[in-house]
C-alpha cells in the first residue's frame, strides 16, 4: 500500500473526537478535533483557542480544505510524535514571545526554535516521572 493509500484509508477512519492536526502551506501545525464526518467531508474545529467553535470543512479523498486553493492550501495530517513535538515547540515560541514581550530577544525564529527545544527536552523527564 502507497503512503498516499494508507494517508486516504486513514482519513476515512476518522470519527467524531478523533484528534488531528492541521498543517498550513507555510508549514505551522495545530491542533483540531473532528466533530462529524460525512461521506465525502471531515468537520473539525480547532483546540486550544478559547471560544473557538468555528467548524473548517476538509475533503476525505485528500485531506485538503473544501474551497481552499493555492493560497489557503492548508490539509490534515495525522498526530505523529514528531508533528506533536513540532506543534509544542511552536506553542512555547509562541509563549517565550507573549511572556517576554518587553525584553529584547532574538528575531530569528532559528534560535527560537533551539530555546523552545531546549525547553521541551526540559519539559518531557518531569511529564513522565508523574506518570
Amino acid at each position: 500500500m502507497s503512503d498516499f493509500e494508507t494517508y486516504t484509508k486513514w482519513l476515512s477512519e476518522l470519527k467524531a473526537g478523533d484528534k488531528v492536526f492541521i498543517q498550513s502551506r507555510y508549514d505551522s501545525v495545530y491542533p483540531c478535533k473532528v466533530v462529524r464526518t460525512t461521506a465525502t467531508q471531515i468537520i473539525v474545529i480547532r483546540l486550544n483557542l478559547v471560544g473557538c467553535n468555528h467548524e473548517v470543512k476538509y475533503r476525505k479523498d485528500d485531506g485538503r480544505l473544501v474551497g481552499g486553493g493555492i493560497w489557503n492550501g492548508t490539509q490534515i495530517i495525522r498526530p505523529t510524535d514528531e508533528i506533536c513535538e513540532k506543534y509544542e515547540i511552536y506553542r512555547m515560541i509562541s509563549n517565550i514571545r507573549n511572556l517576554w514581550e518587553n525584553v529584547a530577544l532574538p528575531n530569528d525564529s532559528g534560535q527560537l526554535k533551539e530555546i523552545a527545544a531546549v525547553l521541551l527536552r526540559y519539559q518531557k523527564p518531569k511529564e513522565e516521572k508523574k506518570g
